[in-house]
């Protein structure tokens, strides 16, 4: 297995469930991409694959989410799991590495315009710190 994991990144679509409750990521034109070794924290990945996607002058990554497999009752199903921090892309990482089960990173990423939103962050994070946390939790 190659040492780089390999990535999908769904950014133009939605997150759904299907019958059985099993998280699927729709995208209109995923893209398939190694990821580099020295993406190694949050931001990076989200630089990673804001550039990746092109958009990197004009949305910035908001929320990334990773598409993992587990037994649910005997059965397979998806779930999803948001990276928040440096530990999480440290985590799939190691998911990739140490399980030859999995051999492809799936990752939706929410885009929002550079300029979206900027003002009201400020003034919640100066203001209202409790509402701040309840927005970051999101």
């Amino acid at each position: 297995m190659s040492e780089l994991p390999l990535l999908s990144i769904h950014y133009d679509g939605e997150i759904t469930t299907d019958h059985n409750g099993s998280v699927v990521f729709c995208s209109n034109q995923p893209l398939f991409i190694r990821m580099p070794r020295d993406v190694r924290t949050l931001v990076a990945l989200k630089n990673f694959v804001a550039h990746t996607i092109g958009v990197q002058d004009t949305k910035r990554v908001t929320k990334i989410y990773y598409r993992y497999p587990m037994d649910v009752d005997g059965n397979f199903q998806f779930k999803r799991y948001r990276l928040r921090d440096d530990d999480d892309v440290k985590l799939i990482r190691g998911w990739h590495k140490h399980f030859s089960t999995i051999l492809l990173l799936e990752l939706f990423v929410c885009l929002v315009d550079r300029c979206e939103g900027a003002p009201l962050m400020r003034v919640m994070t100066r203001n209202q710190p409790d509402l701040r946390a309840e927005i970051l939790e999101e």
